[in-house]
């Protein structure tokens, strides 16, 4: 189940990619050649680079390895490991700058709707990515190396305040 998951979430996401990039593209040109606020600006370009960034970490490196790990392969060298953990934050940071850039989008004039409408898709988008990809690529790393997960930790067992897969990764990342 987790292997069908992670394909299906890494197509998924590629896919919705192309179409962001596109709106980014747009609503950046837009913003560049009409904003004249410079704090909108600043965070605008801060924005549009680490979403940039971000989806290019993803589709080099992060989305081949965990189809490979689908196939049941595991990738070359552990880069999959910190984008995996890399992810996480920068899933946080690009939630914290589209609620900075919500209080600055009446500024943003006849661009708002759109970008509302992006940054909603944008935080859906993240949610999916968060809650569902990264637990089922987590679980699934864990399986490849062997790792038993507990899942039915008495509620005060060190095991139940700790993320599983997550726990798992760590227990690998220790025996290297």
């Amino acid at each position: 189940m987790a292997r069908e998951l992670v394909i299906r979430h890494c197509d998924t996401a590629e896919a919705w990619h192309v179409a962001a990039r596109s709106t980014l593209d747009r609503l950046d040109h837009a913003v560049r050649t009409t904003i004249a606020s410079a704090p909108v600006q600043t965070i605008w370009r801060h924005f549009v680079d680490a979403l940039r960034e971000h989806f290019a970490e993803e589709e080099a490196i992060l989305f081949p390895a965990l189809r490979a790990l689908a196939r049941g392969e595991l990738p070359e060298g552990d880069d999959y490991l910190r984008q995996l953990d890399a992810m996480e934050e920068e899933l946080d940071g690009v939630r914290h700058l589209t609620a900075t850039l919500r209080l600055y989008s009446r500024e943003l004039g006849r661009l708002e709707d759109d970008f509302l409408e992006f940054v909603e898709a944008l935080e859906d988008h993240a949610r999916r990515e968060q809650e569902e990809l990264l637990p089922a690529a987590r679980l699934l790393i864990a399986e490849l190396h062997g790792i038993h997960l507990l899942r039915d930790s008495p509620p005060d067992s060190p095991d139940s305040r700790t993320d599983p897969p997550r726990a798992a990764i760590d227990e690998i990342e220790r025996s290297r």
